[in-house]
């Protein structure tokens, strides 16, 4: 049955019925429909059989129908491409079954507006994960494009529509006498008619990040098919929006295959490497256990004398919260300081539930000084416009420091992630999206006994009140909402790829002039109960409570 006889109502295999039509394009139709046998909505693509075509030609569409829904069906459980649940062949036509999406496509979004670079950003992270992914498992997109990039509402960036993708086993399958792929968007190897490999994917992938920080796509032209020649020779215009994104989008759209990154290599020039530091240990280990703090009542008072006394001088109060895990007790920190090693980060994601309560806010003072580190006019701190902190963890972390309980930290690992990245879950990438935040500082810490992970993101924004704002809106967020970032190697490195779920942890969240900061403990060997709680507790509180500006 051709599409313009289908109406709502009909029902597709016997269990799809059609709601309304969302998009059409040129080899199909995109339905709402109710799936009557689980009660549920899906998205149903109509595979678009003209009656004109040849009988060779229509069996090349179907081929190709079938080849989308196995290659997608293969890559369904990834996060940031669309699943395919099932293909039906009901009159000859084709219809696949997808998981519905609420949102709309990155091509729909862009005829409003260019993105900004953390938006793309983020666009980029989700899409070099989906293709490696799709690389993986031998199979190539070859038509990685605006339309194709579905934003949710949920702020989730999936990669769709795998209609001429091809896996390394497949036979080719081509569309006769046809090229196959929106001309703007095509490598140049493609271009010049040749089948495109992996890294083809990657050159569309540049056209599209180009397109979206810039406002227009490079290789436009008018007639369309004066495309294909300035894919193959044309130069793209010189960036002017694309900030630190250049270099990687620049790369992509080399015309020499061999010359553009990898997947692998790509994430590397999108995320800035991991600051490196010096390693340094103190010759006194704590024991395995750590044992309780005799000199407890001495650092409590301390600590509020020197809270006391920065509050006063500075006339700036932090903001402070406590999001506890798993936990019901609540402790008291003092100051103190650190070593470091430099180590790329990966972010892993928890659906924990938290309760919270506000504790007192501690000194920021960093161990090893006399005196806080307090300039005459701490006020320059409150606005981007003077800040002069660099986004480092020389600027903004210490390198050792020691908790309420007497434990030792040291800094194991940092480095400069995007904001909007995959690393948050969406109630705080929302919240960080609404305050404007671009980058952020990720880092790990890990006591001197390498029993307990404490991850920790300095977040600067424009200026305080966005801070405290932020601050306002995200303390009521899980703690399971903020990733967790391990080291790739050495102590700490095994907590992203283990339940940590089921572990004892701890999290708090403060505003310090323009700094959001987070900081979240758990122990390394993932376990919980009623000796590890007090330990975490404090490992995150007193981690929180050093992050920031001096």
């Amino acid at each position: 049955m051709a599409p313009e006889e289908t109406r709502a109502g009909r029902v597709i295999g016997g269990r799809y019925r059609l709601v309304e039509r969302l998009a059409a394009g040129g080899f199909g139709r995109v339905w709402r429909a109710y799936d009557e046998s689980l009660r549920v909505e899906v998205a149903v693509k109509e595979v678009w059989l003209p009656p004109t075509l040849s009988d060779t030609e229509r069996a090349e569409r179907l081929a190709r129908a079938e080849r989308e829904a196995r290659n997608a069906a293969a890559l369904r459980a990834h996060p940031n491409i669309v699943p395919v649940y099932d293909l039906v062949i009901e009159d000859g036509v084709p219809w696949m079954v997808m998981r519905l999406i609420e949102g709309r496509s990155l091509a729909e979004r862009l005829q409003q507006r260019r993105l900004s670079e953390a938006e793309t950003r983020e666009v980029a992270t989700a899409l070099l994960a989906a293709l490696g992914a799709a690389h993986g498992a031998g199979i190539v997109h070859r038509d990685v494009k605006p339309a194709n990039v579905m934003l949710a509402e949920g702020g989730e960036v999936l990669l769709t529509d795998f209609g001429i993708a091809v896996h390394r086993a497949d036979r080719r399958v081509t569309e006769s006498g046809m090229i196959i792929g929106s001309l703007e968007y095509l490598s140049p190897e493609r271009a010049r008619g040749e089948d495109g490999a992996a890294p083809s994917d990657l050159f569309s992938l540049g056209v599209t990040l180009y397109r979206a920080v810039e406002g227009f796509s490079p290789f436009r032209r008018e007639p369309p098919i004066g495309a294909l020649d300035a894919v193959k020779f044309a130069e793209a215009p010189a960036m002017k929006r694309a900030g630190d994104l250049e270099p990687l989008i620049s790369r992509l759209l080399a015309k020499d295959p061999a010359r553009r990154p990898t997947v692998a290599e790509a994430r590397a020039l999108l995320d800035p490497p991991s600051e490196t530091l010096t390693a340094t240990r103190d010759e006194i280990r704590p024991p395995d256990r750590p044992t309780p703090n005799r000199g407890g009542a001495a650092l409590v008072v301390s600590a509020l004398v020197t809270v006391g006394l920065v509050l006063l001088y500075n006339g700036h109060p932090p903001f402070t919260d406590y999001v506890d895990s798993k936990l019901g007790w609540s402790g008291t920190t003092t100051p103190s300081a650190a070593p470091t090693t430099s180590s790329t980060l990966r972010a892993g994601l928890s659906g924990e539930n938290t309760t919270r309560r506000t504790t007192p806010a501690t000194s920021t003072t960093r161990p090893g000084t006399t005196t806080p580190s307090t300039t005459a006019d701490s006020r320059s701190l409150d606005r981007q416009e003077t800040d002069r902190t660099p986004l480092t963890a020389a600027g903004l972390l210490p390198k050792t420091f020691r908790d309420s309980k007497n434990v030792e930290y040291s800094l194991r690992s940092s480095g400069v992630h995007s904001c909007l990245g995959n690393a948050e879950r969406e109630p705080v990438r929302a919240g960080l999206r609404r305050a404007r935040c671009s980058n952020m500082l990720a880092a790990t810490f890990v006591d001197h006994s390498n029993k307990i992970l404490v991850s920790v993101v300095v977040v600067p924004l424009a200026s305080a009140t966005a801070a405290s704002t932020a601050y306002e809106e995200l303390k009521g967020s899980n703690t399971a909402d903020w990733g967790i970032w391990c080291p790739t190697s050495g102590p700490g490195s095994t907590v992203c790829q283990g339940d940590y779920n089921k572990a004892a942890q701890s999290g708090y969240i403060r505003s310090t002039h323009r700094y959001l900061i987070h900081a979240r403990a758990m122990y390394v060997n993932l376990s919980s109960g009623t000796v590890e709680k007090p330990w975490v507790e404090a490992a995150a509180q007193k981690t929180s409570a050093l992050a920031g500006p001096q």
